[in-house]
């Protein structure tokens, strides 16, 4: 991170996390953007939630679902899905679908298609999957 056109004063962060340094944090518009607090309390319990961020490194509203959620992170979902978008994300064997995997529960494909209302991936044909 550079002050305008400052190529000697630059540094590198390890995480998109606020400083207590006002000359390090100036580039950040004030633009009237609400973080919900809770966006923070779901990612910070270490569950299957993911945040999203900004090209300047803002925390939004959106949270990511990289696994099939337990029935505390469901819950989670419907207790703030009118503050906060969850989409899920393909990263977890072949979540939403089921894995086939005899080491990994089996999902119900229905189940999670009805809780999120999107599902980020890289299918050829995702009209097959998600009628």
């Amino acid at each position: 991170m550079c002050y305008h056109g400052d190529e000697r004063r630059c540094t590198l962060r390890l995480s998109a996390n606020l400083l207590d340094y006002s000359h390090e944090d100036c580039y950040l518009p004030v633009d009237g953007y609400e973080l919900k607090p809770e966006v923070d309390l779901l990612i910070n319990q270490r569950l299957c939630f993911r945040g999203v961020h900004t090209q300047m490194g803002r925390r939004v509203n959106v949270l990511i679902v990289q696994q099939p959620p337990s029935e505390y992170e469901l819950k989670m979902i419907e207790d703030h899905k009118k503050d906060i978008l969850f989409l899920a994300i393909s990263s977890f064997e072949d979540w939403p679908l089921d894995a086939m995997n005899p080491f990994s529960p089996r999902l119900d494909k229905n189940k999670f298609r009805s809780v999120l209302p999107g599902f980020l991936h890289m299918m050829k044909d995702p009209g097959s999957y998600f009628p």
